[in-house]
């Protein structure tokens, strides 16, 4: 997933993806994190529409 984010260089999503990736690696503000995930898979999916 890493490199095919950065192949597209949507910085925003680039972003709260290595928010999300942080978080979990942290295990901190984890109550967000599934409302993060569901963000990112729904931007991504519309990308592909």
């Amino acid at each position: 997933m890493k490199a095919s984010i950065d192949l597209f260089n949507i910085k925003q999503l680039k972003e709260l993806i290595r928010k999300v990736e942080q978080k979990s690696k942290n295990v901190t503000d984890t109550k967000t994190i599934p409302e993060d995930v569901s963000f990112i898979s729904t931007y991504i999916s519309k990308m592909h529409e």
